[in-house]
């Protein structure tokens, strides 16, 4: 038998829409810093593998005496090919991370077996990827270093 004045615990209907209306509040505040964050973060990451894929690239280069080529394939993509002989041998394919772009072309970059890497345009090229309003460059220098910004 229940005491008279008694009530039972838990939360009334009331208190429950209240809370789902604060946390409600708080998510809307929270989800576009979490956005943000998340494309901040797609963004380096996208500059990142590119960065160590041009790595890649010249340590290729070095290691089967030819010369291995990366090419921009579109605005979110690039590939690492070598050619033997007369054909172009891809090795690897890219998409970048997170809807991350490159920002404006880019004419292929050579990296030789010895020497100075081939740059399109000049030395140094600037390359710059792009996620939600964000940019980083990577740069490649005349001897062939390569950092990002």
């Amino acid at each position: 038998m229940r005491a008279v004045g008694r009530s039972r615990g838990g939360f009334s209907l009331l208190e429950l829409v209240v809370i789902i209306i604060v946390i409600g509040l708080l998510m809307r505040t929270a989800l576009p810093k979490l956005r943000t964050a998340a494309a901040v973060y797609d963004l380096d990451r996208a500059a990142r593998q590119f960065f160590a894929d041009l790595q890649v690239a010249q340590s290729d280069a070095a290691r089967r005496g030819r010369t291995v080529s990366v090419t921009q394939v579109s605005n979110s993509a690039y590939k690492l090919s070598v050619m033997n002989g007369t054909t172009e041998q891809l090795l690897q394919q890219r998409i970048m991370a997170g809807g991350s772009t490159f920002v404006g072309s880019w004419g292929p970059v050579g990296f030789r077996a010895f020497g100075p890497p081939t740059l399109p345009a000049g030395a140094p090229l600037d390359i710059a990827v792009s996620n939600a309003g964000r940019t980083r460059t990577i740069r490649i220098a005349a001897g062939g270093a390569v950092v990002i910004r």
